[in-house]
């Protein structure tokens, strides 16, 4: 299933760089898991928050918000899951620039 997602014709330009560097936190959440490196996923999952939703993917911008305070529980299940989550949404994004 695709997720259609709105932005703004005016940054269309930079959005390949923007999701590139998603594709990146992808997998650096998966190594920060695997080294149970809660400093980096909260980290990453703040980032993601703040840059995702000034870039207008706002279920992006949860996804990471949720990373950050799970992070900061250091409730790792919790955040394979998401970052699961995560990817499955970043993976069925469809862009429209409006």
């Amino acid at each position: 299933m695709k997720t259609v997602v709105q932005i703004d014709e005016e940054i269309k330009e930079i959005i390949p760089n923007f999701l590139e560097g998603r594709e990146k936190d992808i997998h650096l959440f998966k190594a920060a898991i695997d080294s149970e490196d809660f400093d980096q996923l909260e980290s990453i999952g703040h980032k993601l928050k703040g840059n995702a939703g000034s870039y207008g993917f706002d279920k992006m911008s949860e996804y990471g918000a949720a990373i950050e305070i799970a992070a900061k529980d250091r409730e790792l299940e919790k955040i394979k899951s998401i970052v699961q989550e995560f990817e499955d949404h970043f993976q069925s994004i469809e862009i429209e620039f409006v």
